[in-house]
């Protein structure tokens, strides 16, 4: 903000909380007047993702009365275990197969496992990566921008933390896996441990992909489809 009379009207809001809570009340009505600062590139195609959850000022009120989770109950933070533990919620052991490890990783983090004939392609855009360009079935394009679906190869995952890796690499187009709201990787390989990983990845250029594209802001709402893709389908080749 250059201008000096913004710099003021944001000084007087942060300050005095009445003018802060009615700047927030005009918000909506004010990004309908006004065209909005992201509805370029991604968002000139996709619609921007609605906020969901509890308010600020609503888990802070919560505070007074004690530690609260999302759905207001009482949370005893001494008690709390790893979200990502499966065998401590269901108080059963951690499965001895690593594709089920690995997909019971992918759910909690949002992603999900899938066969290419479960998924409903008919009437989507596809975005391949050049690994995959033989999928002549599929209605494709050129421009990402366009793209319902972006359609990639795995170098493989990682059960441990229900992880896909991905590698630079001839022809790859790294904006499959970025830019269209839904991100289909087929995996041919699966390794145990994230330092199994590392190894395998050597000083080549990866991406590590763990879950769907998130997001929270202040308020402590998790938000998908932010910086990526809001959803990850994984699937599973021979």
């Amino acid at each position: 903000i250059k201008d000096p009379v913004q710099w003021g009207l944001y000084a007087t809001g942060a300050t005095k909380p009445g003018p802060w809570r009615m700047g927030l009340s005009l918000l909506p009505m004010a990004s309908k007047l006004a065209p909005h600062p992201m509805k370029k590139g991604w968002g000139e195609f996709h619609n921007l993702p609605q906020r969901q959850g509890q308010a600020f000022r609503e888990w802070w009120g919560g505070r007074e009365r004690g530690d609260l989770g999302d759905g207001g109950e009482r949370v005893n933070l001494t008690d709390r275990t790893d979200p990502t533990d499966q065998s401590e919620q269901t108080g059963s052991t951690a499965p001895t197969d690593p594709w089920l490890a690995f997909e019971q990783k992918l759910v909690l983090l949002g992603g999900r496992v899938a066969k290419m004939s479960e998924l409903d392609l008919q009437g989507k855009v596809c975005y391949l990566d050049a690994d995959v360009a033989e999928m002549s079935n599929l209605i494709t394009t050129t421009d990402v921008w366009q793209a319902d679906l972006g359609v990639t190869l795995a170098d493989f995952a990682i059960a441990e933390t229900g992880s896909i890796v991905l590698s630079s690499g001839h022809g790859r187009a790294r904006l499959a896996s970025l830019t269209p709201p839904t991100h289909i990787v087929l995996v041919k390989e699966l390794v145990p441990t994230l330092e199994e990983a590392f190894t395998r990845i050597g000083n080549r250029t990866s991406v590590i992909i763990t879950g769907t594209s998130r997001t929270a802001d202040i308020e402590g709402v998790l938000v998908r489809g932010v910086h990526g893709p809001k959803e990850l389908i994984v699937v599973r080749v021979d």
